[in-house]
């Protein structure tokens, strides 16, 4: 179980980070003399699948609290 909270853990923190990152070259579209333009299609793209992987992955948590509890309970 603790092998799937870590995984799920670090799968939550990598995609706060993407989600993060891309948000930011959203927000800073057009902004600044002469600043390359984003591909804002694709960051949006990609913010779709951060917050996909962080549905997933607090599925995967939730997945191992319940699978603990039943544990705790057949050792009760």
């Amino acid at each position: 179980m603790i092998d799937a909270v870590r995984t799920a853990t670090f799968g939550l923190l990598a995609a706060s980070r993407q989600f993060d990152a891309n948000a930011g070259r959203i927000a800073r579209a057009g902004t600044g003399p002469g600043s390359d333009e984003p591909d804002l299609a694709t960051a949006a793209a990609d913010l779709v699948s951060a917050r996909l992987q962080v549905r997933l992955n607090a599925a995967i948590l939730g997945a191992a609290d319940d699978a603990t509890k039943r544990l705790l309970d057949i050792r009760a």
